[in-house]
């Protein structure tokens, strides 16, 4: 009767045993349910080290036990793994998008005039697509962030640079189309007078934009003719402007100018040059209207002041 007393009282402690694992199983198998596969790891290994602490079943029930259980476990490790990989696997989709969105930005780089202007919307599109990226890799993706930065950054420079330039373009136009008047009005091209003359009507024509007061400017040059000042008072007069715009934009004058150069100096001082002075760029722009004003001279003299008057721009 002891025999037995002591056996059933082992049996009972297996059998406890085994119903602690089989609880500790079933807690495992309701891990695997969890969305939050690291919290479910880090209480499957809770689990583990108790099924450590638990004394053994019988033997007959200790080895299905164990089968269970570490089935069990090993489906939240494999689930661990299938994420951990799918992870990875979406780290390099998005590198490979990355670097797709950054070669194509790279590609508007290249671009210039129209087609640079037409790209902003595009490039509007690249950054949506980079930010609404996932994550990317740790190695790689502070390196993609800051090349897309600096891509982005360099568009939006060149956007600038275009948009001054379109500015300056206008600008350029006037000159150009009172140069052309300047030609019909010379005496040397009075045979030719009519045909250069409309020549620079076309060209007129053809501009889309002109600054304000630009198309009348010239419109009154056209009206005006060559006019009663003489070539070497015109020839002054283009003179006095280009100082202007060498003295507004500190640049040099020719050695054979300095002394008007000192003259007109003088005379804005005694006029009180600056008390209301406009900003650089606003006085250059009205010095071609007056630029415009002036009547003809000789092509050999006008190509190097006109030279001189463009590079104080």
């Amino acid at each position: 009767r002891m025999l037995d007393l002591i056996r059933s009282q082992i049996n009972a402690h297996y059998e406890k045993n085994a119903d602690i694992k089989r609880s500790l199983i079933e807690q495992a198998l309701k891990l695997a349910e969890n969305e939050d596969n690291q919290k479910a790891i880090e209480a499957v290994k809770r689990l583990q080290a108790l099924w450590k602490a638990t004394g053994p079943a019988l033997r007959k029930e200790e080895q299905g036990l164990w089968k269970a259980f570490r089935a069990a476990c090993d489906a939240l490790f494999e689930k661990r793994q299938q994420q951990a990989d799918a992870f990875k696997a979406d780290l390099e989709v998005n590198k490979a998008a990355a670097l797709a969105l950054l070669d194509q930005l790279k590609g508007f780089l290249a671009l210039s005039g129209k087609n640079l202007m037409d790209a902003r919307i595009q490039v509007t599109a690249c950054q949506q697509a980079f930010q609404e990226l996932g994550a990317l890799p740790r190695g790689q993706g502070p390196r993609l962030e800051r090349d897309f930065k600096q891509s982005i950054e360099r568009f939006a420079g060149l956007v600038a640079q275009q948009l001054q330039a379109e500015k300056e373009q206008v600008w350029l136009d006037l000159l150009t189309a009172a140069d052309h008047i300047r030609l019909s009005q010379l005496p040397e091209n009075v045979d030719s007078a009519a045909s250069l003359e409309e020549a620079a009507r076309t060209f007129i024509t053809g501009v889309a934009q002109w600054p304000k007061n630009g198309l009348q400017a010239l419109e009154e040059k056209l009206l005006r003719g060559a006019g009663d000042t003489t070539a070497d008072e015109n020839e002054l007069a283009l003179k006095g402007l280009c100082i202007r715009a060498e003295i507004l934009s500190d640049r040099p004058t020719p050695e054979t100018d300095k002394g008007l150069r000192m003259q007109v100096q003088m005379s804005r001082l005694q006029q009180g040059f600056g008390q209301n002075a406009l900003d650089k760029q606003t006085e250059l722009n009205a010095m071609v209207l007056e630029w415009v004003a002036v009547g003809p001279v000789a092509t050999a003299v006008y190509q190097g002041l006109v030279e001189r008057f463009v590079t104080c721009r």
